[in-house]
């Protein structure tokens, strides 16, 4: 059961990790001035795409979760600083946007 809830929090790290950097494309070419409005949004499509992907591998482990009685994920592991705070901060989001819970 550990081994599972570490697998859970490490792929929850990993997803957090990928949608920051699609993040960060879609902010560098909004902010490029070589481009028009359209073919931002154009470029940024697919980057938006990805993240919606990610959130849902996100609410997918989050079931796991809470399926293992994880009702916390501030176990004391070996994750990268500030990130065990980024993935709480995120499933609240999450909550609010898929499950509009407050």
């Amino acid at each position: 059961m550990e081994k599972e809830k570490l697998r859970i929090i490490k792929n929850l790290e990993k997803f957090l990790f990928e949608i920051e950097k699609e993040e960060e494309w879609i902010t560098k070419y909004r902010n490029s001035e070589e481009m028009n409005e359209f073919q931002k949004q154009n470029f940024s499509e697919p980057y938006y795409r990805k993240i919606k992907d990610k959130e849902r591998e996100i609410l997918s482990e989050l079931k796991k979760a809470n399926e293992l009685e994880m009702e916390r994920l501030d176990y004391n592991l070996e994750l990268r600083p500030g990130v065990t705070l980024k993935i709480n901060k995120y499933i609240t989001f999450l909550n609010k946007k898929y499950l509009k819970v407050d």
